[in-house]
């Protein structure tokens, strides 16, 4: 007759759907990270859209680098911004602070449960998770307006015009863009672990057979 599960057993099958979790808040926040707080993802993607242009180079560079350093608590918006803008980017800026927040406690989780089977568990999962993110691509445009701003704001102030600053800066090709480059940024942080867990059980399968050997 088989025991039932203990309470420590129990605790142990969860620890590989929980490292799973704390990895890829991990693995999604590191490319997020990259594209909000660094200049180049912007200008990057108004040479592909064109909308930056009607700016011109300076405003247009002043204002990004004024945006990744309010996002970065660097500097206050300064600047052209409107009332509407200002609101929302100070919205969207608390986001991306808990965002940052959550991603140092799922790394403070990947420290403590980590080891080298899960971690490889952990990783083939949030490879195919990821990876099925790019079924939001031909329905990008209903999730976009109907469903990602639906759940993470309670106004319309997200609703630009050409008045504003954001509607040459982040349109919506942007956002497109960017669930592209969470997607390979993301696969490719969990191919990362991936490697590192064969490197570390390949390392601990060693060093257990070194201690298992014959001594003098």
């Amino acid at each position: 007759m088989t025991p039932p599960p203990t309470p420590v057993s129990r605790l142990d099958r969860l620890r590989t759907p929980v490292l799973a979790l704390a990895l890829l808040v991990v693995s999604l926040y590191l490319p997020l990270a990259a594209l909000v707080y660094l200049p180049a993802w912007y200008e990057l993607n108004c040479a592909w859209h064109g909308r930056c242009a009607r700016l011109g180079d300076e405003l247009t560079r002043a204002s990004i680098d004024n945006l990744t350093a309010f996002f970065a608590h660097a500097e206050p918006l300064a600047g052209r911004w409107s009332e509407r803008e200002r609101v929302h980017l100070s919205e969207v800026r608390v986001i991306y602070d808990w965002a940052g927040a959550t991603a140092l406690a799922a790394l403070a989780v990947l420290a403590l449960v980590a080891e080298p089977l899960r971690l490889r568990r952990a990783a083939l999962i949030n490879i195919a998770v990821v990876a099925s993110l790019l079924l939001l691509l031909p329905v990008f445009g209903f999730f976009w307006r109907h469903v990602f701003h639906e759940l993470l704001f309670a106004n319309d102030l997200w609703q630009t015009t050409r008045s504003d600053l954001t509607w040459y800066l982040t349109p919506r090709t942007l956002f497109r863009n960017s669930l592209l480059a969470l997607v390979a940024g993301g696969v490719g942080v969990n191919l990362l672990a991936l490697l590192l867990a064969s490197r570390w059980r390949r390392r601990s399968t060693r060093a257990g057979s070194g201690e298992a050997g014959p001594r003098g």
